[in-house]
């Protein structure tokens, strides 16, 4: 836990510095994120998962602070309040699905598996939301009108 934390305060310290958030940051760092996981369970001694774990922090907070900073910056103020508790609600909510799921897995298959079936189930989730995401906005169902130009009346 302490040498995850280490990586985790270097990824809070560089997501205070980042002056702007983009989806491909958010996305980017979710993938990372699933890859070291997957990795750290795959790691054959405690010292390598030890040289894993500080990038696994650091990409962790590295994507919790940037998917609330781009829905922040890019929500209505108006609706803003709504959209962080969806965010919440999803982020936090997810718990009562995925941990026992993990939990099964680590009793049958041992701690590692769960590392694994988390990174897998992190990657999948990813790449089926930035899959959405570029069809939706190739075939323009995004909005493009700037935020902040949106009408409340509409």
């Amino acid at each position: 836990s302490t040498v995850m934390a280490v990586g985790s305060t270097i990824g809070s310290l560089l997501s205070a510095r980042r002056t702007t958030v983009t989806i491909r940051l958010v996305a980017s760092s979710a993938l990372i994120f699933s890859v070291l996981e997957v990795i750290a369970g795959l790691s054959p001694t405690y010292v390598a998962m030890l040289l894993i774990l500080p990038f696994i922090g650091l990409v962790s907070l590295t994507f919790a602070n940037s998917a609330q900073s781009y829905l922040q910056l890019r929500t209505e103020p108006w609706i803003r309040g709504r959209v962080m508790g969806v965010y919440v609600l999803v982020f936090f909510g997810g718990t009562p699905i995925g941990a026992p799921l993990i939990g099964w897995a680590a009793d049958h298959f041992g701690p590692r598996s769960g590392l694994i079936v988390g990174g897998v189930g992190t990657f999948v989730v990813t790449a089926l939301a930035v899959t959405v995401y570029a069809r939706r906005r190739r075939t323009g169902a995004l909005a493009t009108t700037p935020v902040g130009q949106l009408s409340t009346t509409s």
